[in-house]
């Protein structure tokens, strides 16, 4: 692997790390809502201090992980699950319909 591969896998690698983190302020959930690797943006999604407007964005991300994450993520709004319950995967919808914020049963 060459250096400058090495370094662009590590750049992620921490991306991931800091969208992961308890810690991450609004500042930084900006900026990693529109990360362009999907495992970032997973690990935003996945985050229990995920800010409301960012699980909101993150609802409509091209990837169903991401979609599958937001919709298993305890702080989603009773709204995204909603949309999230309809969503065209089966995966997100299930995820959506099972999270105990969900009000459409």
């Amino acid at each position: 692997m060459n250096y400058a591969t090495n370094m662009l896998k590590r750049w992620v690698k921490l991306r991931k790390k800091m969208a992961s983190d308890l810690t991450i302020t609004e500042d930084g959930m900006q900026l990693l809502v529109q990360d362009p690797a999907e495992g970032v943006r997973a690990n935003l999604a996945r985050n229990k201090v995920a800010l409301p407007d960012i699980l909101e964005q993150l609802a409509q991300d091209e990837s169903e992980k991401v979609r599958k994450y937001v919709a298993r993520n305890k702080q989603t709004a009773a709204k995204i699950l909603s949309l999230l319950a309809q969503d065209s995967n089966t995966d997100v919808q299930n995820a959506a319909r099972k999270n105990r914020n969900f009000h459409g049963r």
